[in-house]
């Protein structure tokens, strides 16, 4: 799991640091903004092959929305967009704003990094050996 510094956009500014986490979680990203006023952080699980295109994103500096799904596989969308001063992140329903959250472009590379160590955990979990002994072949 790691970890990058952001602002959460929308809440008072004097609660607006905050944290987004991106995990690799079986055979996809898992992306988790807290939100500064306590609430339920916002989850959305992007798959691995959308997860190199935010990558490919955030190093063209052009935007990109992905589908995605929660925790109880709920429709989402990821919504990466570059600003002259950072990157917006932002997570949404259908019908509403879960949360939004910025990156100062002198974190984007943090981003990056976070991004692309939770592909790779993700990309080693999904080749890693199956645990126990080996299934017993019948002929």
């Amino acid at each position: 799991m790691t970890s990058v510094d952001v602002l959460f956009l929308g809440a008072d500014p004097c609660r607006r640091r905050s944290r987004m986490f991106l995990v690799g979680s079986g055979r996809s990203v898992l992306v988790e903004g807290v939100r500064p006023d306590g609430a339920e952080p916002v989850r959305a699980a992007i798959s691995v092959t959308d997860a190199v295109d935010v990558l490919d994103a955030l190093k063209a500096g052009r935007a990109i929305d992905l589908p995605a799904v929660d925790d109880r596989t709920e429709l989402r969308r990821l919504l990466v967009r570059h600003r002259p001063d950072g990157v917006e992140i932002s997570l949404r329903t259908r019908t509403s704003v879960l949360g939004r959250w910025f990156v100062y472009a002198d974190r984007v590379p943090d981003l990056t990094f976070a991004l692309r160590t939770a592909l790779d955990a993700t990309r080693a979990t999904d080749h890693a050996p199956a645990s126990g002994p080996a299934p017993e072949v019948r002929r």
